[in-house]
């Protein structure tokens, strides 16, 4: 080729091209077939995911502790997008899944929390049924504190409250378990204090570098201080701990160190990786109280004395509440069987009975109700609301008492019309004449009314004079005067045996006796329905 010249690319006739291969496939036949069956592998998706499964699980069971943290680093992100998004769409698999192991640590979870429970349940009772427990709420109600913390206060030996495990290195908190019913504080917080205390003391008091602060006093609590190489351990001491506590921290120290070496090594910042100490720091947490000792004869008689005393109160209050019970419930359907009332529903609370329904305004009162019942009424709460029954006593009585009104009306108004007569006479007045039919009206309305009410009545005409005169020939005329009336309200229809009379001569004068006027007016017959029983008096 001409170095002076543009190389050009060779042209290569079809000819050419199918000699070049079969050159090929003579001089390279094995090579061919082994880049054949690596592009049938690459382009079959089964075998290659068969192939990547088997490099990944070997990976994993070959591979050092360094290449398992990479492989776990590789694999949280994925399997946590993973884990995500099987809750979101199908959360009842996941749960399945879980359930063999949360029933288990649900249980067990319950059953400490019954067990704290009914070991301070049966600690406040003993303390409560003896001389020691009267004088142990004296002193709870001196202090202002609880019957419970005075009690935990002297029978407690020691209790480990908090545990929190310090990364030696960093000073930086690992692991914080808290006992139940225990005050804590931030953990963060304590942690670094204890930090900033330990270096204090070796800075100040000149100590080797592996020398540390084991133990120091916080008001009640006490808190212990155990180091490993990488570590440390402070557990928070309600209490006078014994010597055997520290052993078990150092040995919960040193399962810890054994199973997170390699990530106290590397520990840089990330906690997750300590989420499986908690099991051992939870061991830690222990509670012991006093033993109980043997109580003298006189003690123990005294305990069953006072819980006999407590029973008989129990088993009598228990007996008056279902007599009481028994009597309201009684009370309350009587109640709500009578006319006019409605019980929609009944509560006791706080030593009342709270009542809800309806009532009629015409009903009975449901304090007498509730009296007749034997119940005391002032321990019910009425929230009786107002209606119209339409039961046949309440529309009886409702009729009754309309009757009744317009009947008092009508008999007012008959009062309200006096018959006047002339002087020294019987004759009645013509003004006095041309109302008298209209008495007769009203007067025998009233009678249907009284009769429709269910009512006795009766009619009695009175007879007045002025004060001229002496009394005997007053009581004589008033008593004629108040017969002449009655003649013609009989000759106008209304019944003998239903009106009667009688004389009153000027006994019941009013007004001035000067006053020509007033002397009129009484002489006069006043007529007065009577309702419920007949008057007395003289019938000719």
């Amino acid at each position: 080729m001409d170095p002076g010249r543009d190389s050009t690319p060779l042209s290569i006739t079809p000819e050419e091209q199918s000699e070049i291969e079969e050159l090929r496939r003579l001089l390279l036949p094995t090579e061919r077939a082994r880049l054949e069956r690596v592009e049938r592998r690459l382009d079959d998706r089964a075998v290659t995911a068969d192939q990547v499964g088997d490099v990944i699980a070997g990976a994993i069971a070959a591979g050092g502790a360094r290449d398992a943290e990479a492989l776990d680093a590789a694999l949280q992100d994925p399997v946590s997008r993973a884990m995500r998004r099987s809750v979101r769409e199908d959360p009842q698999s996941v749960a399945d899944a879980l359930f063999p192991v949360m029933g288990p640590a649900i249980r067990k979870a319950i059953v400490e929390t019954v067990r704290g429970m009914l070991e301070s349940t049966n600690r406040a009772i003993e303390a409560s049924l003896s001389v020691q427990g009267v004088r142990w709420r004296l002193e709870a109600w001196r202090s202002g504190k609880s019957f419970a913390e005075i009690v935990l206060l002297h029978s407690l030996v020691y209790r480990v409250e908090q545990l929190l495990l310090i990364h030696k290195e960093t000073g930086l908190l690992l692991r914080h378990v808290v006992a139940p019913d225990a005050a804590a504080q931030d953990p963060d917080m304590v942690s670094g204090m204890l930090t900033a205390i330990r270096d204090f003391v070796r800075d100040s008091f000149g100590g080797k570098s592996g020398d540390s602060l084991d133990v120091f006093q916080v008001g009640e609590l006490e808190v212990l201080v155990e180091d490993s190489p990488r570590a440390a351990l402070a557990a928070v001491v309600r209490g006078h701990p014994p010597p055997e506590l520290r052993v078990e921290l150092e040995r919960a120290l040193e399962a810890i160190e054994a199973r997170f070496g390699t990530a106290l090594d590397s520990f840089s910042g990330d906690t997750a990786p300590f989420a499986g100490a908690k099991d051992a720091l939870d061991f830690c947490l222990r509670t012991r109280y006093e033993e109980k000792h043997p109580r003298g004869r006189g003690a123990v008689r005294m305990v069953w004395l006072a819980a006999a005393v407590i029973a008989a109160l129990l088993i009598g209050w228990l007996v008056w509440w279902r007599a009481d019970h028994r009597r309201w419930t009684r009370a309350i359907a009587a109640l709500d069987a009578t006319p006019g009332v409605v019980v929609t529903g009944s509560e006791h609370r706080a030593g009342a009975v709270e009542i809800a329904g309806l009532r009629d305004p015409l009903a009975e009162e449901p304090i007498a109700i509730l009296e007749r019942a034997g119940v005391d009424p002032t321990r019910a709460r009425l929230a009786l609301e107002p209606y119209q029954s339409l039961e046949d006593q309440i529309v009886a009585r409702r009729r009754n008492q309309e009757l009744r009104l317009e009947l008092d009306a009508m008999a007012r108004r008959v009062e309200a019309t006096p018959i006047l007569m002339r002087l020294d006479s019987t004759e009645i007045l013509p003004e006095s004449l041309v109302w008298l039919p209209g008495l007769v009206r009203d007067v025998e309305r009233a009678l249907d009314l009284a009769r429709g009410a269910g009512e006795d009545a009766t009619v009695e005409v009175i007879g007045h004079t002025d004060l001229s005169g002496d009394e005997r020939r007053n009581d004589l005329l008033s008593n004629r005067r108040a017969d002449r009336v009655r003649e013609l309200l009989i000759e106008r229809g209304l019944p003998a045996e239903l009106v009667s009379t009688r004389g009153v001569a000027a006994r019941d004068f009013t007004g001035d006796p000067e006053a020509e006027s007033d002397l009129e007016r009484n002489r006069r017959v006043d007529v007065r329905v009577r309702i419920g029983s007949a008057p007395g008096g003289s019938t000719p």
